[in-house]
């Protein structure tokens, strides 16, 4: 594909940077370490070999290994920490076997295989529209080279184009640095008329100081998208396509308004208790949770500030002891949540404070 279908987006916390060979985007775009306790360091080291055989010319070699850690993925996924992880290997699976032109003859077949990554990706906690942007494209092109493919998988393979290219447009707009309101205010403020890439990107470099070394290849896919739809001719034409800064700021608003509604939404299905999600509670209590979560007990003062209800820190701190029964329940039973975790299996967990706050009131 052409470098802004290549484009690295932020994912998780881990810096990115372009790549060139075809599975280490993939493994990037997994997000996190996985741990040794499932078998998803097991994936991981599987799909870092084949990176390696594949870097030496040995295809016959990485393709092993990518089969090998495929297997696990598609049986094993479910039940690992970092479900993105097994995605991330069924993804790179099928993207070798469709550049050799292979495809399986036993089952599963390649868009099977895909589509089970689909599904490990959206369970994972963090979502990585990155990587689910990469799947629905493979899936595209798996549908379009499955031997014997029916009207449905060609109408299929029509729809995961569509929502590729959705996808990538959403993962670029996440590697940028203005919110949705930053946006809106820009598209007001700044000049109107038309620029190519590269005055566009100077233009825009003008704007912030937080400019990624991720955001130039994150710009050409917004520029190829947005050129395209006002009519000029985008990277992807006969010529160079052309944009305004404020008319980008203005297709930039609609999808970060998006983007930030759709993660608020994921974030309330989620209901953790560490996300105030406990039944019962009052908002200002379900907002204390969230505090607690975040810096542990203690300084009450500073949290009646934050809550801004006219609390002091002794109502505050009061107000910890008198939930923390209904807190306390909602952690031990352990259930599912929207994200496809409990408590005990988050992958934050380790940085929630709320089951030390909850452990301190018990000892005493």
């Amino acid at each position: 594909g052409s470098c802004r279908q290549q484009v690295v987006y932020h994912i998780c916390s881990t810096p990115q940077r372009p790549r060139t060979m075809p599975l280490a985007p993939t493994i990037a775009a997994s997000g996190g370490v996985v741990s040794k306790r499932d078998r998803g360091g097991e994936v991981q080291k599987y799909l870092a070999d084949a990176e390696k055989m594949a870097a030496l010319g040995r295809h016959a070699e990485a393709l092993q290994r990518l089969d090998d850690a495929a297997s696990i993925a598609f049986r094993h996924g479910s039940s690992m920490e970092h479900p993105s992880v097994a995605a991330a290997a069924l993804l790179a699976n099928v993207q070798m076997l469709l550049q050799g032109g292979a495809w399986p003859k036993s089952e599963p077949s390649l868009d099977r295989q895909l589509r089970e990554a689909l599904r490990l990706a959206r369970k994972s906690k963090a979502r990585s529209r990155e990587l689910e942007g990469r799947l629905q494209l493979a899936l595209s092109q798996a549908l379009f080279a499955k031997p014997g493919k029916t009207a449905a998988d060609l109408d299929a393979a029509v729809e995961a184009r569509r929502c590729a290219a959705e996808l990538m447009v959403d993962a670029a707009v996440e590697a940028l640095p203005w919110s949705a309101e930053m946006a809106e205010n820009l598209a007001q403020t700044t000049a109107g008329g038309s620029l190519g890439f590269d005055g566009l990107r100077g233009a825009l470099t003008d704007t912030t100081a937080s400019w990624s070394t991720e955001a130039p290849a994150a710009l050409e896919v917004l520029f190829d998208a947005w050129a395209a739809s006002t009519g000029a001719t985008g990277f992807g034409g006969t010529g160079e396509g052309r944009l305004g800064v404020a008319a980008f700021f203005r297709f930039y608003a609609q999808v970060a308004k998006r983007l930030e509604a759709e993660d608020a939404a994921t974030a309330m299905a989620c209901a953790a208790p560490c996300d105030g999600g406990v039944a019962g509670l009052e908002a200002r209590e379900r907002a204390l949770v969230v505090l607690v979560g975040r810096d542990g007990v203690g300084a009450w003062e500073a949290k009646a500030e934050e809550l801004g209800e006219g609390l002091t820190g002794e109502e505050v701190a009061a107000m910890w002891k008198r939930i923390v029964p209904q807190v306390q329940r909602a952690t031990k039973a352990d259930e599912e949540m929207g994200c496809g975790h409990s408590c005990s299996t988050c992958p934050t967990r380790h940085d929630c404070q709320v089951h030390d706050a909850i452990k301190d009131i018990e000892d005493l």
